[in-house]
């Protein structure tokens, strides 16, 4: 398969259902992006078998993180300017994200705070508004695929149930079924603030805030390894949770049962 833009599930989800028209990249000098202004890509979810839609790359520019008002973020999927700012800072800086969610009490425990949009905006503003980007545009190229009701679902994803005629439910590609899958069940935005950070021991939470310290004192940028660790642990979690429901429905039929004698 030909050279094409590699984007996580929900994105390239996005941006086959019509609701991405723009993207704001990193700019890294050994990684830029080699698309050509009129050429034609496919959209490649990791993993999938085949791509979830072809883009015709329209433009690309060199900008910074901060450029653009609430026309571009919309036409990047998000409904306004803050949300847009809230989705850089916990992709891009999860380091700063985890330790301002997960706070240490005095008893030693991990207290879960989330932060607000206004808290993101302000991190964003101070720290990521400068970072130089690369900026693409671009329009699906072919038909966009039918949803059940186009624009009429509540969620994100156009999608309306609730529109399909009875037994002629429509057919989406095999990556954009997996996106939705995944979306449905890993929750992600949700599971990270939600969860993440309610079961960190002290001592793991001790030496993670004495390694950013370290790390900022000498100038080395975590912020791979921080997203790595919030992968396996949420892995970790979701291996326990099947059993930590069983055990809860458990106790629930002794309580029933009890009761009932």
């Amino acid at each position: 398969m030909r050279f094409g833009l590699v984007i996580d599930d929900v994105t390239a989800l996005l941006i086959a259902a019509g609701k991405k028209e723009r993207l704001t990249l990193p700019k890294r000098s050994e990684n830029a992006p080699r698309f050509l202004i009129g050429e034609t890509y496919p959209v490649l979810p990791p993993g999938a078998t085949e791509p979830a839609c072809h883009i015709e790359i329209l433009g690309k520019q060199l900008g910074k993180a901060g450029d653009g008002g609430l026309g571009e973020a919309q036409a990047e999927g998000f409904r306004t300017i803050d949300e847009r700012k809230t989705w850089w800072v916990r992709r891009h800086d999860p380091a700063w994200v985890y330790f301002r969610e997960n706070v240490e009490a005095e008893d030693g425990s991990i207290d879960y705070e989330p932060l607000t949009d206004e808290q993101h905006a302000e991190q964003f503003d101070a720290e990521h508004s400068d970072r130089p980007v690369w900026v693409l545009t671009f329009r699906l190229n072919g038909d966009v695929p039918r949803l059940l009701v186009a624009g009429a679902g509540d969620d994100d994803l156009g999608y309306a149930a609730a529109g399909g005629l009875p037994g002629e439910m429509e057919a989406v590609s095999e990556p954009v079924q997996r996106a939705i899958t995944a979306k449905a069940a890993a929750g992600w935005a949700a599971l990270r603030s939600d969860e993440i950070g309610h079961r960190r021991a002290k001592a793991a939470a001790s030496r993670l805030r004495k390694v950013e310290r370290q790390a900022q004192a000498a100038g080395v940028n975590l912020d791979l390894e921080f997203v790595d660790l919030e992968r396996v642990l949420l892995r970790m979690e979701v291996k326990v949770r099947p059993a930590e429901a069983a055990l809860t429905g458990t106790e629930a039929q002794a309580r029933e049962t009890g009761g009932a004698s």
